[in-house]
């Protein structure tokens, strides 16, 4: 949740941080574990000891530490306990004789520091890395899981890839680009029928416009009149202002589907069928989901059990500008988390094969902003 984070609010830092080796311009922090390995302690005047790499030609190397030298500091994250480094006697060691370190000399400066009270609270700093031990690969990155910029043409299909090393976010999570135009005209039509104006009295409260599972009917304002009805689904126990607005009638089921259809989301169903090896592609059904605010939400797949034969779409009809990411995609490692926007004429999907997503913690500050999607 780096992405959502106060940095200028931090109140603390963890008392791990005195035991991890670092380096100023890199994030990736080594904690090591091995018996005793702790105790040794400081000395730059007098370290006796030193911090290397294994040597890949040595009898008792268990790995070659390129495997890991090379690699991204986020894909390092995934190597925990399997990172090995050596401490090494600059000298012959007496019995007895205690092992010393040179932490560097920002720790040092940091420990003067705190030991004159210049420093308030207890003393946090990492043990510095001799200046040529990280890898060039590992200095002045990102430490944010971040999503490959995406450029899906119409019809054309992008599986998501981190940016950082180019791979599968999940073999569920895809984007698949839209004709041009299309959210325009899926907007057009949304404020057409007063959905867009119901929105904005839904979500712009204080508190929740209904009740957790509370919902209601309402006619919209399109010359033939079809009804639609609004949910407010799990708002407190998911600490979110999302409301869902579906078809309460089949004039409006079909109404919504035409509108998608006229938009061209046919292009989409196409493109979608042929890249999973399906003989054809329908959308059945499709609702809006609105939101300005949402501070904890609930991992969770709308698809489960088709084998591969069902999928989850999701489309922005109104987006707010600069905002920060609105959709969390769970990778396959379901420790880590791709935040990714929204943008005009894409839409996600995600298949039955692990399609773990939720709303990011966001909240739109301005007076009039909302978000509308439509999930399919």
């Amino acid at each position: 949740y780096r992405h959502y984070l106060d940095m200028d609010r931090k109140i603390g830092e963890e008392l791990l941080l005195n035991y991890a080796f670092g380096h100023k311009d890199s994030n990736l922090l080594l904690v090591p574990y091995s018996p005793v390995v702790n105790f040794i302690n400081h000395n730059g005047r007098e370290a006796n000891a030193y911090i290397r790499w294994p040597d890949p030609g040595h009898p008792a190397a268990m790995r070659d530490p390129q495997e890991w030298l090379e690699r991204d500091p986020l894909d390092v994250l995934n190597e925990s306990g399997s990172v090995m480094m050596e401490i090494v006697a600059l000298r012959d060691l007496k019995p007895g004789e205690e092992i010393f370190l040179d932490y560097g000399p920002a720790w040092e400066e940091a420990w003067q520091k705190h030991a004159s009270g210049e420093r308030d609270g207890g003393f946090r700093h990492e043990i510095g890395v001799p200046n040529d031990f990280y890898p060039q690969k590992w200095i002045n990155t990102s430490d944010l899981y971040e999503l490959e910029p995406l450029d899906a043409k119409p019809g054309e299909v992008v599986r998501l890839k981190w940016k950082h090393n180019g791979k599968p976010v999940s073999e569920s999570a895809h984007a698949v680009g839209l004709p041009k135009g299309f959210t325009a005209k899926m907007k057009e039509y949304t404020d057409g029928l007063g959905i867009t104006d119901m929105y904005r009295t839904l979500l712009l409260t204080d508190e929740p416009y209904l009740e957790d599972n509370q919902w209601f009917l309402f006619n919209d304002t399109s010359p033939k009149t079809q009804e639609w009805f609004v949910y407010g689904y799990k708002q407190r126990q998911w600490a979110f202002n999302m409301h869902y607005i579906a078809a309460y009638n089949e004039r409006a089921r079909q109404s919504l589907l035409a509108a998608m259809g006229d938009a061209g989301f046919d292009v989409a169903l196409d493109a979608m069928g042929k890249f999973l090896g399906l003989d054809h592609l329908t959308c059945f059904h499709a609702s809006y989901m609105g939101a300005s605010k949402c501070e904890n939400s609930v991992v969770h797949s709308d698809v489960f059990d088709t084998d591969g034969k069902s999928v989850n779409v999701i489309f922005p009809v109104l987006l707010v500008d600069g905002s920060k990411p609105e959709l969390d995609i769970i990778g396959s490692d379901a420790n880590i988390i791709l935040p990714v926007k929204y943008m005009d004429d894409v839409a996600y999907f995600l298949t039955d094969e692990g399609g773990y997503h939720k709303t990011s913690p966001h909240r739109y500050d301005g007076a009039d902003e909302v978000r509308v999607m439509v999930g399919s």
